[in-house]
């Protein structure tokens, strides 16, 4: 068993491990709770801003953990969170999607029930189920990928995506430039009209389903650096000894040189359910097989989220993760119902590793509307 493989093992292992030990905070937004929360510590009338939560303690003493912005303040004794579970007994039901109406009367029993307050119980009833969610979201973010030659990338984008029942409609709008030498290379061997700088994706879902299609202009295949040795091809098509650039893994500009690339579609099936990601993406124009995304992501935690996960193409494997920060600015809009909940999440980062000359990064920041 190679490297590769044994690391995509030991994520996803380890991807499943936190799926069952990680506790869920639960976000607290009413004031006079946050002033119970931490009475006495709390002497005067402000409450300090930013992101304040509850969140179960991992081991057997059943207590509650006060978080402010990704810090542990304060914990709650067993007593005083009985007390609170008798308040507030619908205190952790947003935990729990509609759809499984099931467990709503364990919860809203106004008695203190030990038994669904421990992790292993929340993690089980954590959701929704599908974390299929709605709002707008926008964001900048900028992509590096090395295999013998750099690219590097920065992009734009804003999406909207609303949920109808059990399905779910959304649409994208990406701008980005190209840097580097290659990326150059290749829009003047293929004519730099062959290319868009913008791309676009619309996406429909049902339940744990998705297909989503999606233009792809792209100069440069964003997986290239999987391919073993990418810049014979390169360096092949740019001699005009081929007037394509095919391997193991790509197979890029079928259409030959001088072709329009801007019409390039690409279309993925997805599966989401609860912390288990899977895709496929076929574009016969960039790759010579699907280009699969296997892993367990999506994980919260008290400082974020994070998840563990592996790309592969014909074969080649490569394992990553990515890290979340959570949201630094928080406030609800004035005069709207819905998609009044306005978040700032400053950074998200991504490592996907095949070995020390190919692999990718990605880091970006992003601002989100939307609800609950």
């Amino acid at each position: 068993m190679r490297l590769s493989e044994i690391l995509v093992l030991c994520l996803l292992l380890i991807g499943v491990g936190f799926a069952q030990n990680a506790p869920r905070p639960v976000v607290i937004e009413d004031t006079a709770l946050i002033r119970y929360l931490l009475q006495p510590e709390l002497g005067s009338d402000s409450i300090p801003a930013g992101q304040w939560s509850i969140v179960p303690s991992s081991d057997t003493s059943m207590q509650l953990i006060v978080i402010h912005n990704g810090t542990e303040l304060k914990r709650l004794s067993r007593d005083v969170t009985a007390q609170l579970l008798i308040q507030d007994p619908t205190l952790f039901a947003d935990q729990v999607t509609p759809r499984e109406d099931t467990w709503r009367p364990a919860l809203q029993d106004p008695k203190p029930n030990w038994d669904w307050l421990s992790t292993e119980k929340l993690d089980k009833i954590d959701g929704p189920l599908f974390q299929q969610k709605e709002g707008i979201e926008a964001g900048y973010g900028i992509q590096g990928s090395r295999a013998e030659y750099w690219w590097i990338r920065d992009y734009y984008w804003l999406s909207v995506a609303k949920n109808f029942g059990s399905f779910r409609g959304a649409g994208s709008l990406t701008a980005y430039s190209d840097y580097m030498n290659l990326q150059r290379d290749i829009r003047t061997l293929y004519g730099k009209n062959s290319f868009s700088n913008y791309s676009w994706s619309l996406s429909v879902s049902w339940l744990a389903f998705t297909y989503k299609m999606q233009n792809v202009p792209w100069v440069l295949p964003e997986f290239f650096w999987l391919e073993p040795n990418p810049d014979s091809l390169f360096t092949l098509a740019a001699a005009h000894h081929s007037d394509q650039a095919g391997g193991k893994v790509l197979s890029i500009f079928q259409n030959g040189v001088g072709s329009d690339n801007t019409n390039n579609m690409a279309h993925t099936l997805e599966l989401r359910l609860w912390y288990f990601r899977s895709s496929m993406t076929i574009d016969g124009d960039m790759y010579t097989g699907p280009l699969f995304r296997v892993g367990f992501e999506d994980f919260p935690t008290s400082g974020g989220t994070f998840g563990v996960f592996a790309v592969g193409c014909a074969g080649i494997w490569a394992p990553g993760f990515w890290m979340q920060s959570g949201s630094l600015i928080d406030f609800t809009l004035p005069y709207l119902n819905t998609w009044n909940k306005f978040s700032w999440i400053p950074i998200r980062f991504e490592l996907v590793y095949k070995n020390s000359t190919h692999f990718h990064l990605e880091a970006n920041t992003r601002f989100q509307i939307g609800g609950k």
